[in-house]
C-alpha cells in the first residue's frame, strides 16, 4: 500500500490528546503514537497539564509541534484538579478555541478533567485510556471505593475506552461493567526497528560503576509504590552467602526515590544498589543486565516489561496479570507471587544457579513478544477507531457550562 493510500484509508479529524502524566509509560506511548499518526496523516494535538514533567518531556512537545501538531502546556495545581478548580474551564476553553471533534485522555487524572471538560461540548467524541486504573493501587477501603465510583460515574461521558492490554481489558469488564461495545482493545507495542542499535553490554556495565565479575540485577521504570522496588530491596536483603556477587541497577527516578535509599541503608545494602538515573537511551542499555525484576503492584502493560523481553533478558516478574500479556510467556517470565519478599529471593537464588536455561527462555521470550507486539498493530487499531467515532453522531447532551 503507498503512503498516499495509508494516509486516505485512515483519514480522520484532528485528534486532541490531553495528558497529566509527562513521565513513565504514558510519555513512552505518546512517543511511539504520535509520530505514526502524523505519518498516517491523522492530524495531532498536545495538551499537557503536568506539574513534575520528565526530563526531556519538553523536547518531546518541541518535536510534535515541529511536525505539525499544536502544542500547548496548562500548569495545574492540586487546587485545580478540585470540584470547581481551574482545570476543567481551562481544558473547555481550549477545545472550544480548537473546535475539537474528538479528545484522546490519557490516565485518570487526564480522564477526570478531560471528560468533565466534555460534558459541556455535544459534539466532541471522548477516548479514554487509563494506562492502570488508579482503583488499583488500593486493595480496599475508603480510597478504592472513591476512585473506582469516579470511573463508573464518569462511563457516561465515555465514547471509547482503550485498553492496552488483555488484562486492563478484563479490568473494564468486571470492575467497571462497562460495555464490550465500547472497549477497542490496543495493546502497547514496539517499532518492528526496536531498538536501532544497542550498546556495548561491558561499557554500559563499566559507566554504571558495575565491578567486573558481579551479577547485574536492573530495575527500569518510574521509583514509586506501584513499581514494587521496596519488595526487592526486601528479597536482596533475605538472599544468604550462596549468592553471587551483585549489584543493583534503579534507572530511573520519581518520588520514591529517598525512600528506596533510607530503605536499602536500613537493610544494610546501600553498598550494592546503583542509582544511574533516568536515562532516555535505556533501551539500548537493557542487554546489560543479566536478570530484569519487574516487582509492579499493578499494571496495565509496561513498555518496560516489552523492552526486556524483546531485548532477550531473562525478566523475574510479580504474577499480575499485566506482566503475563501472553499465555505462551509463562515458561519464559518466572514469576512470583506480587508483594512477596521471600519468594522473590527465592525466584533470584533460583535465577542464580541456572542462568543458561533462563537465558534460552529469553530467546524463546524475545522472538513472541517482536511478533505478537508490534506498533504497526496498535496505531491500526487506534487510527480506524478514530475513522469510526468521526463518521457516527453522537447522542451525548451537553451539560451548562
Amino acid at each position: 500500500m503507498s503512503t498516499q493510500e495509508n494516509k486516505q484509508e485512515f483519514l480522520a479529524p484532528r485528534v486532541v490528546h490531553l495528558t497529566e502524566a509527562t513521565g513513565g509509560g504514558v510519555r513512552r506511548h505518546l512517543q511511539l503514537v504520535l509520530p505514526a499518526f502524523m505519518a498516517r496523516g491523522i492530524g495531532v494535538d498536545v495538551i499537557a497539564m503536568g506539574r513534575r514533567p520528565e526530563p526531556g518531556f519538553q523536547e518531546d512537545l518541541e518535536h510534535y509541534r515541529s511536525q505539525g501538531a499544536r502544542v500547548t502546556t496548562l500548569p495545574i495545581s492540586h487546587a485545580a484538579l478540585l470540584p470547581g478548580g481551574g482545570a476543567v474551564r481551562a481544558c473547555r476553553a481550549l477545545l472550544r478555541e480548537w473546535d475539537a471533534r474528538i479528545l484522546h485522555c490519557h490516565s485518570t487524572v487526564a480522564g477526570l478533567i478531560g471528560r468533565r471538560a466534555a460534558q459541556a461540548l455535544p459534539n466532541l467524541r471522548t477516548v479514554y485510556a487509563p494506562h492502570a486504573f488508579r482503583f488499583l493501587a488500593y486493595p480496599s477501603g475508603i480510597r478504592r471505593w472513591v476512585a473506582l465510583s469516579l470511573e463508573r460515574w464518569l462511563l457516561g461521558a465515555t465514547d471509547a475506552l482503550v485498553a492496552v492490554s488483555q488484562s486492563e481489558r478484563q479490568t473494564m469488564l468486571t470492575q467497571l461493567h462497562a460495555d464490550p461495545e465500547r472497549i477497542t482493545l490496543a495493546e502497547n507495542a514496539l517499532p518492528s526497528a526496536f531498538p536501532p542499535k544497542c550498546e556495548d553490554a561491558e561499557a554500559v556495565r563499566a559507566q554504571w560503576g558495575v565491578p567486573p565479575g558481579c551479577l547485574l540485577i536492573g530495575l527500569a521504570g518510574r521509583l514509586c509504590r506501584q513499581k514494587g522496588q521496596d519488595i526487592l530491596l526486601h528479597a536482596l536483603a533475605q538472599l544468604d552467602q550462596t549468592f553471587p556477587e551483585y549489584r543493583v541497577v534503579f534507572c530511573g527516578d520519581g518520588p520514591w526515590e529517598p525512600r528506596l535509599r533510607s530503605l536499602a541503608g536500613k537493610l544494610g545494602i546501600a553498598d550494592r544498589i546503583l542509582w544511574p538515573g533516568h536515562d532516555p537511551h535505556l533501551p539500548a542499555k537493557l542487554p546489560a543486565f543479566d536478570v530484569a525484576a519487574a516487582p509492579s503492584r499493578y499494571e496495565a502493560l509496561s513498555y518496560t516489561l516489552l523492552e526486556i523481553l524483546c531485548q532477550g533478558v531473562p525478566l523475574i516478574a510479580s504474577d499480575i496479570p499485566a506482566n503475563l500479556p501472553r499465555e505462551s510467556l509463562r515458561d519464559v517470565i518466572r514469576m512470583f507471587p506480587a508483594g512477596d519478599a521471600q519468594a522473590l529471593a527465592s525466584a533470584l537464588a533460583e535465577f542464580a544457579i541456572g542462568q543458561e536455561k533462563a537465558q534460552e527462555a529469553a530467546r524463546r521470550g524475545e522472538c513472541i513478544a517482536r511478533a505478537e507486539f508490534r506498533l504497526e498493530h496498535q496505531v491500526e487499531t487506534l487510527a480506524t477507531l478514530y475513522k469510526t467515532l468521526s463518521s457516527t453522531s453522537t447522542s451525548r447532551p451537553a451539560e451548562h457550562s
